[in-house]
């Protein structure tokens, strides 16, 4: 078989150039007598054939066809450093070995022309845009950090006078007038002509090592200060300072100036951070930190005068102007004119620079600088390999790789002529197919995983894959397993039967007595059901050796999407069958990593051997893999999706979320027609699409062209056809912006059937009757129709996000939910007997889903639960809807307090410690570890009465009796407590917060009523300096009393932290403490949120839930948001 053989030519880089066929010399010349086997000869093996006057630099062999995005190899840079050199205006780097390459750079752009869309720089070369950075003469910044890349060193600015830089504007050797002059320019003074109209995009690496908390400090200046308070005699300009703690960007104009500030949550000192700055006069300033969206857009920015220009410099490191009386050093500003100065001199490390002129749109921005743009992923704390660099290793992994003779990580397409490795830039994937693999490091040889017995705390492996294959498979027999990702020598691993119906893992601990774990799932159905050709999840989740497990027994897991399908002790298989399976498997990850010489300890494998024999392709996202075992919550991180987006994920056959890593897995689920984005409930930034109420204006949710046969993997949803399932539950989360008007037009919330399709077919459609009033379900089947109506007004109110539930059960009943509330009558749903055809197959070959036509609202998700999945949706999800961003959500037995004083000796230790446990949230169990985002606490509690041995509270006396709500350790230990006082006019609350050795309180007397439900909420913050706390107390969601007052203690136990309720606080107490009073209440949600929560409506919503209190007739107050148990007792006891 003839190969059919492509070559393709670089030069400094750039390319593909042009290549064309030629013919051999037509004379044969006469050979050399030297033996070339197992040798590069350099030059021709011919005598006089050989390139006169070259020099030779470096030669580097790679036993593959390089990618187009690796290009940049042949040069020794990064991906994105090639690409700003190619597309940027100017781009500043200290890096050496770009420095070094500079001059033979400079001169072979300037005579040629190489096929790139790239701008021309001042030096008038094409596609290479370097220039000079100068500092003061005689200077030398310290060296000691490498660059965000790892490959270079690069300078750092000490808060020193002389500390600082210009920006040149060409690349040259010494500092001239012309090359720092930067009159004229965007950069400079964004108020040039046409720089409005252009705008300009700038990026900027740097490492913050220190701020001031009480001056400025300037990261890079052109003139403008940044300081509200200064605008008066300041120049304009452009500048990126910090204010005290805040990072923030500002560029002013003649009139105009817009600012944007970041808080100290948003960056963390000593680590890389990547500001990327957008502007144009049109649509204002725009900044991400690390290509994350935090929603920072000033558009039309606020009135001011500058008609000053300062010094035409851009400068990092100081404030541009040329007063050096007012260049000081920290220690200095303090001291002069009693600290009277606003500014000093700034302390960081230089990354790199790069201004394009122009505005780049965000997705274009982050490819050019290799930022997922992912909020969960951003500084992650495990291994993470994602997008380019599953085959496009960074340069600091090849560094090491070589430095220790490891096998290099990348692809892997040795002995194989047909293995193909493809990138898929929609989806910053890789596709693996015919049998190639990827080798993924470097991980350390030393502790785990390497050594798997050193796994005190777990082990966690997993990543997005998608598999796909139009061929027909034959489930008659057991298929055999396909390993798809394994490392530690293949001790580890995940693997699939070739029928994608078994999901596999296994853990051999071949370091301490050989157990092993080995654990499957069938019913996946990963290339027969319906998630052929969609994007899954797939992670195994180890608790560690047993002797490490927590005196438990150790499992492993099976996770899909986030959610545990199945959990394994060690030593286990069902039958022998089973157990041969699994050592196939094992055998080939062992012999895997024998046959592509993959060194055990520092490498992962991913695999798509056996898999062409079905002729499937697999597609990687990114692998994580985490020397801990995982719970669901840190589980959403790994799998770059936010908590409140973590149930969808795990229960729906298909999810529809306007964000970015949906986006990014299908970049054409979600069309949108005349429709905008906009923030969703959660106040995440593109993260809703919102129609505008015309018959034009409406979103499409698509689904999967099978790989390209033409039929979407929608048309088998059953949400378009229900026949498909029993049960099935259509969730949307949207906000009405205004409730309709009577329309002659279409009010269609949601309707499957495509546009110009006929509404008779089968379908499901939530259409608002024309004079706006009600909305009614109506779900098509092929012999039935099942109708259902509510009020709109009771549905949904103007502006209020609302998450609403349809499910259809056994094909006839309806069920409508508001955030979880039963609304309609399903009874009393209509059924009508008439048959419904299907639609044609014109519409079917553009099946999609419609959402918002004729109607003002925002959309920001839908899913589609299926069968089991809608089951326990239904049953288990409603709740949580009601919390914005909670961490944790408990709901207890709402009678736990409930018990007898006598029997207390007898109660059982209920608590739900085996859900909150201390990795997990270390600031419940120790307030003083809070020093980063500290913490807030929600519950809602009905206090009946107070049980104790001693007199209740006697007004002659005065003495109040207290009980415990809850502790998670105090008072005997650091912790928590939540005390009940009886009091005069009812009870009241102390709140108290114990670190090591000191103790904050807040006491609220006679602030409740008996019988009464209260949400109570607390907020604790505990700066770095741990020395001044601050605890804060709300009741009903609105601040009461706050304290940041602390007494010294002892620390007197050593007690094992628990989160304990009532009686089980008293029963976990040493035989010596008195115990002389018990709480009788009942107890709601107990949330926990891993941030202060201190804004005004914020804080309401997230303590009390977003839907926590409605006006009732008869009921007055009736709290929506508790679970069914708590409203049936509620309901009962009124």
């Amino acid at each position: 078989m003839q190969l059919g053989l492509q070559v393709q030519a670089y030069v400094n880089g750039a390319g593909p150039l042009s290549v064309y066929t030629v013919s051999g010399p037509p004379v044969k010349a006469q050979q050399r007598s030297i033996t070339t086997d197992n040798a590069v000869l350099i030059g021709s093996a011919s005598l006089n054939c050989s390139a006169a006057g070259i020099a030779l630099s470096d030669l580097v062999i790679w036993h593959r066809s390089l990618l187009e995005i690796e290009r940049h190899r042949f040069i020794g840079y990064a991906y994105s450093q090639l690409a700003s050199l190619e597309n940027a205006a100017y781009y500043w780097t200290p890096d050496v070995y770009i420095l070094q390459d500079s001059a033979a750079q400079l001169r072979a752009h300037q005579f040629t022309q190489p096929n790139l869309n790239s701008t021309t720089s001042v030096m008038g070369t094409t596609g290479y845009a370097l220039a000079s950075l100068y500092k003061p003469k005689g200077i030398r910044f310290r060296m000691n950090s490498l660059d965000h890349l790892g490959k270079s060193r690069v300078p750092l600015f000490d808060p020193k006078v002389d500390r600082y830089m210009f920006l040149g504007r060409k690349k040259t050797a010494d500092v001239t007038v012309e090359a720092i002059d930067w009159s004229e320019t965007c950069l400079y003074d964004p108020n040039t002509v046409s720089c409005g109209a252009r705008g300009f995009t700038l990026s900027y690496w740097l490492k913050l090592l220190s701020i001031s908390t009480t001056r400025v400090r300037f990261l890079l200046n052109s003139g403008e200060s940044g300081i509200a308070g200064l605008s008066a005699g300041s120049p304009r300009g452009v500048s990126i300072f910090t204010d005290a703690s805040l990072l923030g960007v500002t560029v002013t104009t003649l009139n105009v100036e817009w600012t944007l500030t970041l808080d100290p949550t948003s960056y963390t000192k000593g680590r890389w951070i990547n500001i990327g700055v957008f502007w144009r006069e049109d649509s204002g300033l725009k900044v991400l930190l690390d290509g994350v969206d935090y929603g920072m857009w000033n558009k039309k920015g606020k009135w001011t005068h500058k008609p000053e220009l300062g010094p035409p410099y851009v400068v990092l490191g100081r404030l541009n102007t040329d007063k050096r009386e007012t260049w000081i050093s920290p220690a200095d500003a303090q001291m002069k004119s009693n600290g009277d100065s606003y500014w000093e001199m700034a302390n960081f490390v230089l990354g790199e620079v790069a201004y394009f002129d122009g505005i780049q749109s965000e997705d274009e921005y982050r490819e050019h600088m290799g930022l997922t743009g992912l909020l969960s992923l951003r500084n992650y704390a495990g291994y993470l390999w994602q997008g380019k660099e599953l085959v496009d290793a960074p340069i600091s992994q090849l560094m090491a790789a070589a430095a220790n003779g490891y096998a290099k990580p990348g692809p892997i397409l040795r002995n194989n002529p047909f293995a193909t490795i493809r990138y898929l830039p929609e989806s910053a994937a890789v596709e693996l197919r015919n049998g190639s693999s990827l080798r993924l490091g470097i991980l350390p040889v030393n502790g785990c995983p390497a050594d798997l017995n050193e796994c005190s705390e777990g082990l966690t492996l997993g990543g997005w894959f998608r598999f796909g294959t139009l061929q027909f498979i034959n489930q008659s027999g057991p298929a055999d397993p396909v390993v798809i990702l394994t490392g530690v020598g293949g001790a580890i691993g995940i693997a699939l039967s070739q029928d994608g119906d078994i999901l596999a893992g296994w853990v051999r601990d071949v370091t301490t007595n050989g157990t092993l774990w080995m654990c499957s799932t069938s019913s996946i159905g990963l290339l027969t059901g319906k998630r052929n050709f969609q994007w899954t999840h797939l992670a195994i989740v180890w608790d560690g050796p047993s002797s490490h497990a927590n005196s438990q027994q150790s499992f492993l897991r099976l996770i899909v999407n986030g959610l545990e399908l199945q959990r394994c002790p060690p030593n286990t298989t069902s039958n022998n069958q089973e157990r041969r399976w699994f050592d196939i498997a094992m055998w080939f990850a062992t012999f895997l990593y024998q046959r592509t010489d993959t060194n055990p300890k520092p490498h992962l494998l991913l695999c798509s051997e056996l898999l062409e024999v079905v002729q499937s392709t697999l597609a990687v996202k990114w692998v994580t893999l985490d020397t801990s075992a995982l719970n669901s919550l840190q589980m959403a991180n790994a799998m770059g999706v936010q908590k409140y987006q973590l149930h969808g994920w795990q229960l729906a056959s298909m999810y529809w979320s306007v964000d970015r890593l949906a986006d990014q897995l299908y970049p054409h689920r979600i069309k949108t027609v005349n429709a905008s984005y906009s923030l969703n409930q959660y106040g995440t930034a593109r993260g809703a699409l919102c129609t505008h109420g015309t018959q034009l204006s409406y979103i499409e949710l698509r689904g999967d062209n099978l790989s390209g046969s033409g039929h979407s993997n929608l048309l088998t949803s059953c949400v378009v056809n229900s026949t498909n399932c029993s049960t099935f539950t259509l969730s949307l989360s949207f906000m009405l912006s205004q409730l309709p008007r009577p329309n002659n037009g279409p009010l269609e919330l949601f309707r499957s059937n495509p546009v110009g399709s006929p509404v008779d077919v089968v379908s499901t459609q939530l259409i608002v009757s024309p004079d706006g009033q009600n909305l009614t379900v109506t779900v098509v089947g092929e012999r039935m129709q099942s109708l259902s109506s509510v009020s709109l007004k009771d549905l949904s109110q103007p502006n209020s996000w609302i998450t609403l539930d349809v499910t259809l059960e056994q094909n006839r009943t309806i069920s409508i939910l508001r955030n979880g509330i039963l609304v309609n009558k399903p009874l009393e749903t209509e059924i009508i007997q008439r048959r419904a055809r299907y639609l044609s197959s014109v519409y079917r070959g553009n099946q999609q889903l419609l959402v918002g036509r004729g109607l003002r609202m925002c959309f920001s998700s839908a899913a589609v639960m299926e069968d089991e999945m809608a089951v326990i949706h239904t049953t288990e999800a409603s709740a949580a809807t009601c919390y914005r961003d909670v961490a944790y959500l408990a709901f207890p037995d709402p009678d736990l307090l409930q018990s007898n004083f006598d029997d207390s000796e007898n109660l059982l230790n209920r608590s739900v410690s085996d859900l909150v446990k201390t990795p997990i949230v270390p600031c419940l169990y120790d307030p003083g570890r809070c020093a980063e985002n500290g913490l807030s606490l929600s519950v809602w509690v009905n206090i009946e009465g107070i049980k104790s041995s001693a007199n209740i509270y006697n007004l002659s006396s005065g003495q109040p009796i207290s009980a415990v709500l809850f502790s998670s350790g105090a008072p005997l230990n650091r912790g928590i407590l939540l005390e009940v006082i009886s009091g005069s006019n009812g009870y009241g609350f102390r709140c108290s917060v114990q670190t090591v050795d000191k103790v904050w309180t807040v006491y609220l007397p006679n602030v409740i009523n008996a019988n009464t439900w209260v949400n109570l909420g607390l907020t604790w913050s505990f700066p770095a300096d741990q020395t001044r706390g601050t605890i804060a107390i709300y009741l009903d969601g609105m601040f009461k009393k706050s304290s940041s007052l602390h007494q010294q203690v002892k620390h007197t136990s050593d007690l094992a932290n628990e989160l304990l309720f009532g009686p089980a606080y008293a029963t976990a107490l040493p035989t010596d403490i008195e115990r002389n009073a018990l709480l009788d209440a009942m107890i709601g949600n107990f949330g926990y949120f891993s941030v202060v929560i201190m804004d005004g409506d914020v804080a309401s919503n997230n303590l009390q839930g977003e839907c926590f209190v409605t006006q009732d007739k008869r009921h007055g107050k009736i709290n929506q948001h508790l679970t069914r148990a708590h409203r049936d007792l509620k309901v009962k006891k009124e």
